[in-house]
């Protein structure tokens, strides 16, 4: 199906889309055992086999550390303290809260379906494509390429630093690299979005066609850049009714977005403060050595960066969503009220906000984040400082985690 791109087959191969698109179909065409079979398998390997591989991490840690001698590795580390607390803390995190939506997401997988075919019959009603979908696309694309990079970046460290300790390497690394990918599910939520922006701005230059506005002195409509006026498909052209119909749909599958998707955008977001938190301690550890690595600080730098990017990303987006529907609601009561619609009265349309149980989702939560980041950090920074003062740090030691 058209909406069922790349992008969405990427996602889906990372757990975070457990449907089959063929179901979604308006018209599904009849398949053979073989077929759904796959179908199946699409839906629930890729979600079974990341949280399998997390638990399989958890229970190597503990058994090795329950029953193994620890490596010289593992004693470096434990010796630096909180620098190892953290370590241990940050991998947990990254097992977790990528397993967790993962699995609740299988749990919910009847109600995702019915989401993605609500989505998809709201987007067909409008023709044309998404003048936000190109730039998200090479956004999206090189962000995929600086995880890969740093997914090898971390197996060549550990190739070269750890040597033949596989089953290190798999303790160390597996859970940073599956937190890297598990960011790429704010881009999900970016995608339903943008879609949703897209059909409020169709919605909002209709209704001021409607109304009358941008017409020069022969009658004809001066539409917005992004519409082609040699192709007439690519309008609404529908009435003011019609328009706040489609609009009422649009509230109606955020409220639904939000309702479903509220607790996995609360949990990415924590995931994504958390680990701008980790890193940021890293730096200053990593500072505190004789020798510091600058290859390594510069990285968790940039993961800082990446993280806090995110954030604002999907934050932009529900401003954005928030401040376009409340103007759309002044240019559909305006149109009501000179079309003498709903008696001329006032019109019972309310701006569209994304809301969870615990914030709406706009570029208003930034501050507050901003702000538990750097308290958080200044607490870790000290603990890392008192450890260091005492003497309890190994900072000569040239084997670094801070990933």
């Amino acid at each position: 199906m058209a909406h069922a791109t790349f992008f969405l087959s990427i996602l889906q191969f990372l757990g975070y889309v457990p449907i089959s698109f063929s179901k979604l179909e308006t018209y599904p065409q009849k398949r053979g055992k073989i077929s759904k079979l796959f179908s199946i398998c699409l839906k629930f390997f890729p979600g079974l086999c990341y949280s399998l591989l997390s638990f399989s991490v958890v229970i190597t840690f503990l058994y090795r550390y329950a029953y193994c001698p620890p490596s010289e590795i593992l004693v470096i580390l434990k010796s630096r303290g909180t620098f190892y607390f953290v370590l241990i803390f940050k991998c947990f995190t990254h097992l977790y809260f990528s397993s967790f939506i993962k699995l609740d997401m299988l749990v919910q997988h009847r109600k995702l379906g019915r989401f993605w075919k609500n989505f998809f019959n709201l987007t067909f009603q409008v023709s044309g494509g998404n003048r936000y979908y190109k730039r998200f696309m090479i956004e999206f694309c090189l962000f995929f390429g600086i995880i890969g990079y740093w997914s090898l970046e971390m197996y060549y460290f550990m190739h070269t630093k750890v040597g033949n300790d596989y089953e290190f390497a798999f303790l160390m690394v597996t859970p940073v690299v599956v937190g890297y990918y598990h960011s790429t599910f704010s881009f999900l939520q970016v995608y339903v979005l943008i879609w949703y922006l897209e059909i409020l701005k169709r919605i909002q230059i209709e209704a001021r066609r409607n109304r009358g506005r941008g017409k020069d002195a022969g009658n004809k409509p001066i539409l917005h850049p992004y519409f082609d006026t040699d192709n007439e498909e690519t309008l609404l052209e529908t009435s003011s009714t019609s328009l706040i119909d489609l609009y009422s749909q649009v509230e109606v599958q955020v409220k639904d977005f939000s309702k479903l998707f509220g607790c996995w955008i609360t949990m990415d977001i924590g995931h994504s403060v958390l680990r701008i938190i980790f890193s940021g301690y890293f730096i200053a550890s990593l500072l505190g050595k004789k020798e510091p690595m600058l290859m390594q600080v510069v990285q968790n730098f940039l993961t800082v960066m990446v993280y806090f990017y995110l954030v604002v990303m999907v934050a932009k987006r529900g401003s954005e969503l928030r401040a376009k529907s409340d103007e759309i609601v002044n240019d559909l009561d305006a149109s009501v009220r000179r079309e003498g619609l709903n008696g001329g009265g006032e019109l019972k349309l309310r701006g569209i906000r994304v809301k969870t149980k615990f914030m709406v989702l706009d570029l208003g939560i930034v501050i507050p984040i901003v702000a538990t980041i750097t308290t958080n950090l200044l607490v870790l920074i000290q603990f890392h400082s008192s450890t260091y003062n005492n003497g309890n740090c190994d900072c000569g030691n040239s084997t670094h985690f801070g990933y």
